[in-house]
């Protein structure tokens, strides 16, 4: 009856979420569509003006069949053309916004978190975490993903991730006495769950810094390249990586032969967190996808420091070297209990020593496949 009850507020957390998200309004390209039709408007204003000077220059023309008025009508046509050309920016390119995609980003992780947070003090309960915390990667795609082939892939990419990996979450927290020891202690007090959807706010918006931040610009498009077949390689590597080790160690702690021993099969005897390494190289795989668009130089004056120029790239840059320094904190057990609760659990067992001694932490040693 309890998980009942918590799946039901789970599920109205979901149209709670909804309602909160409808707030901020109905824009779903993160501010692209609103510089956009501004763009539209200003080209429409111009198309009129041009249209109204054209029949006063041809009102001209009928009252006045005079040589110098035609040279004069057609200054006046060549004038108004440069205005209009000048009206945008160098180039004719479109400007670019990087706050809007990261505003509408902050906007969707605030309030998914912020009902996660409230939902956590009114319940205690875990099975929700994952679901607004890793699920709001979802609503951030949809919101935030532009017109062009390579942000509607990026944005794709993103959703594709999260869908499966809160799937996976939320169906594994659904199971008879599956909690989280690691977050007992923390979800225990107020403080406790007020940190943990803080952390997990933070988390969300920085790691998909390069989708966001590559989506909002408007102007510097390229096609794609070979370098968009590295990254979607790096991509698809990755949330293969991810899929097939939490599959693997969910087939191995739920046969009843590997009771009491630690998962050392597969990928997860090439390193000790694979999960980890395919979320790191996937994320990167993302980041890599967006760094031509986001590698244009930003709109600043050009005495400017070049590194100001690409404060975009850099920027999105920390996605993934945040996400390294996360997983080896949690791995190498500086900022959490793992390790220490892995050891109580399997320190007795043979060979559990020579694996986390030979074994590496995240990134895979493929000398070890035998």
């Amino acid at each position: 009856m309890a998980r009942g009850r918590y799946v039901l507020v789970a599920a109205a957390s979901i149209v709670a979420a909804v309602a909160i998200l409808n707030r901020f309004g109905s824009a779903e390209l993160g501010g692209s569509g609103t510089a956009g039709d501004a763009r539209s408007r200003a080209n429409d204003n111009n198309i009129d003006h041009n249209d109204n000077n054209n029949k006063h220059i041809k009102n001209k023309n009928k009252n006045n069949k005079n040589d110098n008025n035609n040279k004069n009508n057609n200054k006046n046509n060549d004038n108004n053309n440069d205005k209009r050309a000048g009206s945008g920016t160098s180039g004719g390119a479109a400007p670019a916004v990087p706050s809007a995609g990261l505003g509408r980003s902050v906007e969707i992780f605030g309030a998914a978190n912020a009902l996660g947070f409230g939902i956590s003090a009114a319940t205690g309960s875990q099975l929700h975490l994952d679901l607004l915390g890793t699920g709001a990667f979802v609503a951030v795609a949809a919101a935030t993903q532009g017109s062009d082939l390579r942000s509607r892939l990026s944005a794709v990419a993103v959703a594709l991730w999260a869908t499966r990996l809160t799937s996976f979450l939320v169906y594994r927290a659904l199971q008879p006495g599956a909690t989280d020891p690691r977050l007992d202690g923390v979800l225990s007090s107020t403080q406790g769950q007020l940190g943990f959807w803080a952390v997990s706010l933070f988390w969300g918006v920085v790691t998909a810094l390069p989708h966001t931040l590559g989506a909002a610009v408007l102007s510097a498009r390229p096609g794609l390249g070979w370098g968009a077949a590295v990254a979607g390689a790096m991509y698809a590597t990755g949330l293969a990586w991810e899929a097939i080790g939490d599959w693997q160690k969910w087939q191995f702690i739920h046969d009843p032969a590997n009771k009491g021993k630690f998962c050392d099969v597969g990928l997860w005897g090439l390193s000790q967190h694979p999960n980890y390494f395919g979320n790191l190289c996937l994320w990167s795989g993302i980041f890599l996808w967006n760094a031509p668009v986001l590698a244009s130089r930003a709109a600043g004056h050009a005495l400017l420091l070049p590194l100001w120029r690409q404060r975009r790239l850099l920027l999105a840059g920390m996605s993934p070297l945040f996400l390294g320094s996360l997983f080896y904190g949690q791995a190498s057990g500086k900022i959490s209990n793992s390790v220490e609760l892995t050891q109580r659990r399997f320190g007795a067992n043979p060979g559990f020593k020579s694996y986390m001694e030979q074994t590496p932490l995240i990134v895979p040693n493929v000398a070890l496949w035998t």
